[in-house]
Order: C-alpha cells, then sequence, then structure tokens
C-alpha cells in the first residue's frame, strides 16, 4: 500500500536536517509513495527540489495562520504522515482531529534547544505525537516516557558518493563545515589556529558556511593575525571536492545530534579533531576516541595540539582515515532510509 508523506520544516537552507528531508523524500518518492515538502519560508541558498517532488512555502503571518495553512495542506494532500523537522509543535495542532498521524524529528541536543518555559512546554506537549525520531538515547532520555515508549533512535544518513571520494590531500590544509553559529564554535577553531600557525607557518583553515557570526569572526581573524592562514569560505555545493583536498577535518560545536558534516568527513577517510560535544552523538561516532582525535570542550590547546600532531603524523592520519571511513559504513543511506520507512510504516498502521 503507498502512503502520503509530508515533511515540514522551516526552509530547505543548506543544512543537516534539511538535507536528510531531501534525501529521504527523493528515496520514498523514488519508493513509490506520495511526498510533499512543506516549508515555513524560502531562503536565497536553497537545496534543489529533486525531481516530482512538490515543495510549498506557506509564507504566513502569524504561528496561527501557518498551522491553519499546514493543516489545509495535509487535508488537500491527504496525508496519511505529517513528518516535522525543527518546527515541532506546528504539527500537534495541524493535525489535531485529522486522521494524519503526527510524527516529530529532534534534531539537536534539547538540552540546549529546549530551555526556561519552552522546556515545560516541549516536556509536556510532544508526548502527545503519534512517534517521534531521535538522532541519539541521550536525546530520547530528556522526554517523558510517554513519548519514548512510540519513539526511535536512527542517526543521520550519509550519502552513497562520499564514500567513493579520491583524496588528493594539499599539505597542511585543514577544513571545518558548519553554520557560523554559537553552537558550531568556530571562533575556538581560529583561536587554536593561531597555535597551530606558530608551529605549522604554511598550515591553512577554510571553513565553509554562513550565518550570523560571519562578521565577528572577520573580525577575530584579523586580530589574531590570520588573514593568510584562515579564509571564511561561505557555502559550498563541492563538498566531496573540499574533503578530497583536506588533510585534517574540524569540530568544534558546542551540541550535536548526529552532525552530517563529520559523518561525511569519515565516509571520505577524512582524519578529525573534534571537540566533545554533548548530545550524545559522539560516542556513536568515535567509539572511545578509535575513530577520531576527542578534545575536551572549550580547550583551545587541546585543539591545537591534536591538529598539529595529526598534521604532523601521516601514519597517525592514516590511521584514523581508515578506522572513521569503517564506522562510516554503518551510517549508510540505505541502512538508515530502511529504517524510516519501517517506523514510518508503523506509525500509518
Amino acid at each position: 500500500m503507498s502512503y502520503n508523506f509530508i515533511f515540514f520544516c522551516q526552509s530547505l537552507a543548506k543544512g543537516g536536517a534539511e538535507r536528510v528531508i531531501i534525501s529521504l523524500a527523493e528515496r520514498l518518492k523514488r519508493d513509490g509513495y506520495g511526498v510533499k515538502i512543506v516549508t515555513r519560508k524560502k531562503v536565497d541558498e536553497e537545496y534543489l527540489l529533486p525531481d516530482g517532488i512538490d515543495r510549498v512555502t506557506l509564507d504566513e503571518n502569524g504561528v496561527l495562520a501557518e498551522v491553519k495553512a499546514l493543516r489545509r495542506e495535509c487535508k488537500n494532500f491527504d496525508c496519511d504522515v505529517l513528518v516535522s523537522f525543527l518546527n515541532l509543535f506546528h504539527g500537534l495542532f495541524a493535525t489535531f482531529g485529522l486522521k494524519t498521524k503526527n510524527v516529530v524529528s529532534v534534531r539537536n541536543d534539547p538540552k540546549k534547544t529546549y530551555s526556561g518555559l519552552k522546556r515545560l512546554i516541549a516536556k509536556a506537549m510532544l508526548p502527545s505525537a503519534d512517534g517521534c525520531v531521535f538522532q541519539t538515547t541521550e536525546q530520547a532520555e530528556f522526554f517523558p516516557k510517554k513519548l519514548r515508549k512510540k519513539s526511535v533512535v536512527i542517526a543521520n544518513p550519509v550519502g552513497d558518493e562520499y564514500f567513493f571520494v579520491e583524496r588528493a590531500p594539499e599539505p597542511d590544509t585543514v577544513v571545518s563545515i558548519g553554520r557560523l553559529t554559537d553552537q558550531k564554535n568556530h571562533a575556538l577553531t581560529v583561536r587554536a589556529f593561531s597555535k597551530v600557525v606558530k608551529n605549522r607557518p604554511a598550515a591553512k583553515l577554510y571553513i565553509y558556511g554562513e550565518g550570523e557570526k560571519r562578521r565577528e569572526l572577520v573580525d577575530l581573524i584579523k586580530e589574531e593575525g590570520l588573514q593568510d592562514n584562515v579564509f571564511l569560505m561561505g557555502l559550498t555545493s563541492d563538498v566531496t571536492g573540499v574533503l578530497a583536498k583536506a588533510e585534517v577535518f574540524v569540530m568544534a560545536s558546542e551540541f550535536e545530534g548526529i552532525p552530517n558534516a563529520m559523518l561525511e568527513a569519515m565516509a571520505a577517510g577524512v582524519p578529525i579533531v573534534s571537540i566533545d560535544f554533548e548530545g550524545g552523538g559522539l560516542p556513536l561516532l568515535s567509539e572511545g576516541g578509535k575513530n577520531c582525535v576527542v578534545v575536551p570542550r572549550g580547550d583551545v590547546d587541546d585543539m591545537a595540539n591534536a591538529v598539529i600532531r595529526l598534521l604532523s603524523d601521516k601514519k597517525e592520519r592514516e590511521k584514523y582515515s581508515q578506522s572513521a571511513k569503517s564506522r562510516a559504513r554503518s551510517f549508510g543511506s540505505d541502512v538508515v532510509f530502511g529504517r524510516w520507512l519501517e517506523y514510518l510504516e508503523v506509525i500509518k498502521k
């Protein structure tokens, strides 16, 4: 039996959650399911929509108007399951009284994203959803047992193309990919790189992403005297090409679910230095430091020393490259999307 699914999110901006939506929608469409993507708004830089999948932008003034418009989409599309990414509360109201089942997908560390009154509301309201997809067990443990009983833990998928990256690393090239926000903490990476450059003057750091912290990062790069070593590259549509040239990948996030950028670097075989970020995803990926170098949160010196060590030791890089690539296969798209489809069919029944 074929079902109709709607994926609801903020936009199709080039972020990790949006990439999962695009990939999952494309996979379901290919398997014969009805799929539509509904977003609250459009932004300038977005993922391309897969062929055959309709996208509706609500573009309404106010949450109530958005909920009404989302409800109309559910009715008109004869939607069986609405899956909400990032905007988790809209779906609860939009599907009330309809045959449409409502599934929410928690993408980040809820201890960080829900605070104060919002935390109380989240714990009180989200258990009324028909189901929930978490990325890690730690995320699930934040919520009441009522929600956990009807939830599932499914990590992010990594695209097959990343396993076939033909790497040609450029000497002393370090890459970081992520939005320019407080969460991603690129400032720590820049400060650490100031120490890296003192040891390896030719080292270069390329940061890919956009966000509200760009101006502050530009100022920090100037303050540290790193204009010839650290570069803000903006968004890229060629992540595989970026990873092919990287000798080392750096992840400095304060918290994450399962970070797509790190998974992709692992699949491509790029040695990684990662902050011990909160959210439960790092133990799954690093396996106790087996698959990447893990350093304490906020420790600039340890970050710098870890990067220097990897840049200086080819055998060490090769060791982490092989183990990371092997671990990434557990998050292959066939495995992950198979779990999503299995869960959504259970929810519909």
